[in-house]
Order: structure tokens, then C-alpha cells, then sequence
């Protein structure tokens, strides 16, 4: 019981860590060089430099709106964090509106600011809440009328926002630079959600499998371990090897199968996150 009581604990904490970085990335790099990078905060940067609206008020206006008409699709472990989120995000933004920017060179401020935009949404989506928006906006929307996929519309939404905030600052230009900040963002809060403990996967088509993967386990320490297929031009069994290792042991690895094997067929894709015996983090 106390475990799950301090995992909670912490799991708030980074929610209000997620949304103050994310507050800070908008009032010390993207709001005031007028750079909306989509979403729910990206709207309110238009709205805030084009009608004076505070992007606090729409912030919390857009998701309070969006969370009434879409709090069903939410998991219901969901549902308090996502509030919870809400109001600290625009509570943060407002708390810390009257920071001068850092910057004003839009580059540095695109980069920095969508850096800090993905981490804070990030942090909150790993710890089981949401930041809404155009997040929320599309499942609502695939949920109502079954369009497209959910990837897809809050590319839409995202890009909608970028293409209304160069009609309103007149600037085509600052839409190269909303979008540079929101791939940032995408790039920073995947890396976040998904785990940054990369690896590569190895799969090793050879007639000296067993030489190869008693190789691998001596040499590198890695596990490797076979899956059976056939060929279908030779109708042969043969042994498919698969093994993890990290990035900097791939070229040892593809020496030891190519010194065994000169002819192996080798098939290298990245891995986002393994988790097991010797990809801990402490490890």
C-alpha cells in the first residue's frame, strides 16, 4: 500500500515538474518570439500576441472544453492526472508571465523552446497524464466520425495551428519556425515516453549459427537466441539468430559473424527501449 501511495506521490511530482518545464518553455523562448508550435498552447500564442488573451486562459479554456467532450475516451486512471495537469500548466504559465526572454533569435528560440515543450509533455504522458490539445481534439474527433487515424488528425490540428498563427502575424516565415520547434517537441517527448535506452537488433541468417551465437555469447556477453524459419526458395530449415546489443557493439558484433561467415545474411534494425538482463539501467 505505501508503495503505491509514494509511486503516486511521485508520479505527481513529475506531472507538476512536466508542466512547469513546459511553462517555461513557452514564456522564455516561444510565446514571445511568436512561435506557435500547435496544440492548446500554440493557439493561445496567436490568440495572446493577436487579440491580448492570456495564454494561460486559453490553455485552460481549450482543455477544459476538450476534456468535457472527450473524458470518456480516457482511461480512468487518467482522468484526475489529466485535470491535474491542465490546471497546473496554465497555472504555471500564468505564475511565470512576467520572465523576459532569453532569446529573441528564432532559431535558438524554436530549438530550446520546443526542447523544453517535449520534455514537460513528456515527463506528464510518461507519468499517466495528459497535456490535452491537439491530443485530446483528435481522438474526439477520430472517436465522432471514424477519419482518418488519431496520428494523423493532430498532424492536422498541429499544422492548422502553425498555418492560422502565419495569417495572424502576417509572417509565412514564423511557420518554418513553429514547425522546427514542434518536431523538436514530437522528437524530445517520444524519446521521453518511449525510453532512451536504444539498442540495436541483430537478426543473422547463417549455416554456422551455432559457431556464431557461441561467439557472440563468449566475446560480448550478449544473449542471443534462435528462431527457426524456412527458406522458401531452398525449402531448407534454417536457424534465424536474434540478438540486442548496444550501438557501440554492433561493429564488434558484425566482425566476429563476418570472420565466422563471410556469405551470413544480416538484417540490423534500431530497437527504441529494451528492457531485461543487460539493458538495465544500472547496468
Amino acid at each position: 500500500m505505501w508503495n503505491n501511495k509514494i509511486m503516486s506521490a511521485k508520479e505527481y511530482l513529475l506531472i507538476t515538474a512536466g508542466s512547469l518545464l513546459t511553462a517555461l518553455g513557452l514564456n522564455l523562448f516561444l510565446v514571445p518570439n511568436s512561435v506557435a508550435a500547435g496544440g492548446a498552447s500554440g493557439l493561445g500564442t496567436v490568440l495572446y500576441l493577436g487579440f491580448g488573451i492570456p495564454v494561460s486562459a486559453v490553455v485552460l479554456a481549450v482543455n477544459i472544453i476538450l476534456f468535457a467532450f472527450g473524458y470518456r475516451y480516457l482511461p480512468k486512471s487518467a482522468l484526475v492526472r489529466t485535470l491535474f495537469a491542465t490546471f497546473a500548466l496554465s497555472a504555471f504559465i500564468e505564475i511565470f508571465s512576467f520572465l523576459k526572454p532569453l532569446t529573441d533569435n528564432l532559431i535558438l528560440a524554436s530549438v530550446y523552446g520546443g526542447l523544453c515543450l517535449g520534455a514537460g509533455t513528456g515527463m506528464t504522458v510518461a507519468n499517466g497524464g495528459s497535456t490535452g490539445g491537439s491530443d485530446m481534439a483528435a481522438v474526439i474527433i477520430y472517436k465522432q466520425l471514424h477519419i482518418f487515424s488519431v496520428a494523423r488528425l493532430i498532424l492536422f490540428i498541429d499544422l492548422f495551428i502553425i498555418v492560422l498563427s502565419g495569417l495572424v502575424f502576417s509572417d509565412f516565415e514564423i511557420m518554418l519556425y513553429a514547425a522546427l520547434a514542434l518536431y523538436v517537441a514530437s522528437v524530445i517527448a517520444d524519446a521521453i515516453i518511449e525510453g532512451v535506452n536504444f539498442a540495436k537488433l541483430v537478426f543473422v541468417v547463417s549455416d554456422k549459427a551455432e559457431d556464431i551465437a557461441s561467439e557472440v555469447m563468449s566475446k560480448l556477453d550478449r544473449g542471443i537466441t534462435a528462431l527457426y524459419g524456412k527458406g522458401m526458395y531452398s525449402k531448407k530449415d534454417i536457424p534465424v539468430l536474434m540478438c540486442a546489443v548496444r550501438r557501440n557493439q554492433f561493429v564488434a558484433l558484425r566482425r566476429i559473424i563476418r570472420t565466422i561467415d563471410k556469405n551470413a545474411f544480416i538484417i540490423l534494425s534500431d530497437a527504441r527501449e529494451v528492457i531485461g538482463n543487460g539493458f538495465n539501467i544500472n547496468e
